[in-house]
C-alpha cells in the first residue's frame, strides 16, 4: 500500500478511487516481504513469520520465500513514504496520504526528533537515549550495526589467508 523504489510493478485493469492496482514483478523487485503499511491474509501472513526471524531477517528471508512462491503480490500507491512519488500508472494521485519513517535499517533517523519534544515532559531520560541513538546510529538495541557480510564470502576470505 506504499510506494517504494524497490518494487517493480505491472498494472492491472483494476482501479479504486483513482489508484491503479498493480501486481509486483517478483523477479525484478526486492523486499517482497515488507513490514511497512501492508494488508495481508491473516493465515498466510502467520505462515510467513517463523519464530526464529526478527523483523529485519524476516524481510530478507521472507522475500526469498515469496520469490519462490506462486502467490501473487499486489501493490497500490495509497501511501507516500517520506514524500516519494507513486510507482504505478495511477489515474489520480490526489487522494494519496503520506507518512514519515523514523527508522531505517534498524537505526533511528533525524525525522524521529519531531516526536521527541512531545515526549520530553514524560520520559526525559528515554528521550536522551533516543537523541544519542539518532546522533550515533546504533541499532535499536543500542548495539553497533552488525556487519552484513555474506557468510560464504567470509569463509572464502578466511580460506585465502
Amino acid at each position: 500500500m506504499h510506494s517504494a523504489e524497490f518494487y517493480e510493478t505491472l498494472p492491472t485493469k483494476y482501479a479504486f478511487s483513482g489508484f491503479r492496482l498493480a501486481v509486483v514483478n517478483k523477479k525484478n523487485s526486492k523486499y517482497l516481504m515488507s513490514h511497512q503499511i501492508t494488508l495481508w491474509n491473516n493465515s498466510y501472513l502467520l505462515s510467513q513469520l517463523p519464530d526464529n526471524e526478527h523483523p529485519w531477517r524476516n524481510e530478507r528471508r521472507g522475500s526469498k520465500r515469496l520469490l519462490k512462491s506462486d502467490v501473487p503480490i499486489y501493490q497500490i500507491d495509497l501511501f507516500a513514504e517520506n514524500g516519494k512519488g507513486s510507482i504505478n500508472d495511477n489515474i489520480d494521485d490526489s487522494l494519496r496520504s503520506a507518512y514519515t519513517t523514523v527508522s531505517v535499517n534498524a537505526c533511528l533517523q533525524p525525522t524521529a526528533r519531531t516526536f521527541l519534544e512531545e515526549m520530553k515532559m514524560q520520559e526525559p531520560d528515554y528521550v536522551g537515549k533516543l537523541e544519542f541513538n539518532i546522533s550515533n546510529q546504533p541499532v535499536h538495541d543500542g548495539q553497533s550495526k552488525p556487519r552484513k557480510t555474506d557468510i560464504i564470502k567470509r569463509i572464502k576470505n578466511l580460506l585465502k589467508k
